[in-house]
C-alpha cells in the first residue's frame, strides 16, 4: 500500500476478471474472489461456493488506509470487526465471515499481514 496514493488500490491490485482461489486461514476451506469491473469483489463461499457476496473495493482500501501502519486485533475493541461494523452496517462482516474470508482477502491483496491473531496494515 505504501506505493499507492491514499485511498487508492495497491499497485498490485488484480485485473478486472481475475478469479482467485483462496483458503480460510484456520481450516483451509476454499473460497473464490472475483474482481469485477464495477469496483466490487465477488466472494463465493460455502459448499461448492454456492453463496456469494459482493464487497466494494473501496471498503477494503479505506480500511487499509485508515489503519495503515497499525497492528489491529481482528475482534474486540479497536478491531477490524468494530471498524467495519461501525462504518458499513453490513451483516456480511460477521466475526465468522470476517475471519474466514475478509482477512485472508486483505492479506492476499497485500493490504495487511497476520501477526498472530492480529493484522498489521500496510
Amino acid at each position: 500500500m505504501a506505493d499507492s496514493p491514499p485511498g487508492k488500490p495497491p499497485v498490485n491490485w488484480p485485473h478486472v476478471g481475475t478469479i482467485e482461489h483462496l483458503e480460510t486461514r484456520s481450516r483451509g476451506i476454499p473460497f473464490v474472489a472475483e474482481f469485477l469491473v464495477n469496483g466490487l469483489i465477488r466472494v463465493r463461499f460455502g459448499t461448492n461456493q454456492r453463496h456469494e457476496k459482493a464487497i466494494p473495493r473501496d471498503v477494503l482500501v479505506t480500511l487499509a488506509a485508515t489503519l495503515c501502519g497499525r497492528r489491529v486485533p481482528v475482534f474486540g475493541e479497536g478491531s477490524v470487526h468494530e471498524y467495519l461494523a461501525d462504518r458499513t452496517h453490513d451483516s456480511f462482516f460477521s466475526e465468522t465471515r470476517l475471519a474466514s474470508y475478509v482477512c485472508p482477502l486483505l492479506v492476499y491483496l497485500g493490504l495487511a499481514e497476520y501477526e498472530g491473531t492480529n493484522l498489521r496494515f500496510h
